[in-house]
């Protein structure tokens, strides 16, 4: 098992199991994500962290919980994974491989969402939104066989949250993006 560590920005970036010798001479790359067992904020998980906004935001309108619940869920599809996706995608142009949600690859890489920090404004106060994310690549149709893990943990925008990103999902989006740019960095270096 190879462990290569890299430090970005505050970010940590390393590989926590095999090597990424497979994507040498590859040409695409299928990505899934996965968000199961994701702590929120100071929630040890997302159930907890979804009940108590609803209940929150209930109080304060009925039925405004169940929209923000519903909004939670649609933003990843709409928003999170598009902006990753094309930054991943961006990054692996120049070791020419094709990064897609669809169709076929040899391999495949599941971004998996561990940890995420919300962020906020209120008032004066704020703080940036961040991501942990552990990306796993196996063969595709061999989802049990790990070839390679990369953890990156401390995802944040990297430019400091302005009193304008007011919106939640603008604050996650801008650290999925940035996600997408790091990990397909460290990916062009890491890989032979």
């Amino acid at each position: 098992m190879t462990i290569v560590g890299t430090h970005v920005f505050g970010q940590t970036i390393k590989v926590t199991q095999g090597n990424l010798d497979f994507l040498k001479g590859q040409h695409s790359l299928r990505v899934k994500y996965v968000y199961d067992s994701m702590r929120v904020g100071k929630f040890r998980n997302e159930k907890d962290y979804i009940r108590n906004q609803m209940e929150k935001l209930n109080k304060e309108k009925s039925g405004s919980g169940e929209e923000w619940r519903m909004n939670w869920y649609r933003s990843r599809t709409t928003s999170y994974e598009p902006v990753f996706l094309n930054q991943l995608s961006e990054q692996l142009k120049t070791k020419k491989i094709k990064v897609s949600s669809k169709g076929d690859s040899p391999y495949t890489m599941v971004l998996k969402t561990t940890y995420t920090q919300p962020g906020y404004v209120v008032g004066m106060a704020k703080k940036d939104a961040s991501i942990n994310v552990e990306a796993r690549f196996f063969k595709s149709g061999d989802p049990e066989k790990t070839v390679s893990t990369v953890v990156v943990k401390f995802v944040k925008p990297p430019k400091p949250l302005t009193f304008k990103d007011t919106s939640l999902d603008g604050r996650l989006e801008m650290a999925y993006e940035h996600c997408g740019k790091i990990l397909g960095q460290y990916l062009n270096k890491t890989m032979p």
